[in-house]
């Protein structure tokens, strides 16, 4: 049943966001094994997605997705009554309004917010799909798209050029500057501070810990 309640708190709707987040990624995951399966079968080594195992993957993928889908049916039904309510607008849509961000930017803009408030909640949240232990890396957010063939990575990698709307409005900050195409998947991404602040609805954090610490 749908939660017909808006949010309370920025914190709520991140939230019910890493619910949705979390099923999807664990759909996400269980549709490669399917996918390796099926390129197993291809190249002649097992029996594919005819055996009992991918047999089995199959119907995980589809409980998967049902789960998702009622999750994020519940997310998008808590918005429309957050915002047709006269509550304050979450941080994460006051971001998405000024920036004119897509749905697919509003996404990986909240994938990435939730992946720097701690490992433990990244690690719940997005599972296995991470590729290093630092953080999402642009290959992780990809991914997260659903990206599968060569034509995907190619639509979905515009999203993390220095002049795409994530990166030039510092919604997105590298950890290093890539050194050429190749470099880019490689990019681990975190939150610009003034970003984090407001989809979080927290106090902006300082410049320099460093400097607050002594």
């Amino acid at each position: 049943m749908t939660n017909s309640q808006g949010f309370q708190s920025d914190g709520e709707y991140l939230d019910m966001a890493a619910k949705w987040m979390r099923a999807r990624s664990a759909r996400l995951s269980v549709e490669k094994e399917l996918a390796d399966a099926t390129e197993r079968f291809e190249n002649g080594e097992d029996d594919g997605p005819r055996s009992q195992p991918a047999r089995q993957v199959r119907c995980r993928v589809t409980v998967l997705k049902e789960a998702e889908e009622k999750l994020h049916k519940e997310l998008e039904g808590r918005l429309e009554v957050h915002r047709g309510n006269d509550r304050y607008p979450l941080g994460i849509d006051s971001v998405c309004e000024a920036s004119r961000l897509s749905e697919d930017e509003r996404l990986i803009i909240t994938a990435v917010t939730l992946s720097c408030v701690g490992n433990p909640v990244a690690e719940s949240t997005f599972g296995s799909m991470f590729s290093s232990y630092s953080g999402m890396q642009v290959s992780d957010a990809v991914q997260l798209l659903g990206a599968t063939e060569p034509s995907d990575w190619l639509k979905y990698r515009r999203m993390f050029l220095p002049d795409s709307p994530l990166v030039k409005n510092r919604h997105l900050v590298y950890d290093r500057v890539p050194q050429g195409p190749d470099g880019l998947m490689d990019v681990t991404l975190s939150v610009g501070r003034e970003t984090f602040a407001v989809i979080t609805g927290t106090e902006l954090e300082p410049e320099s810990y460093d400097d607050e610490a002594e």
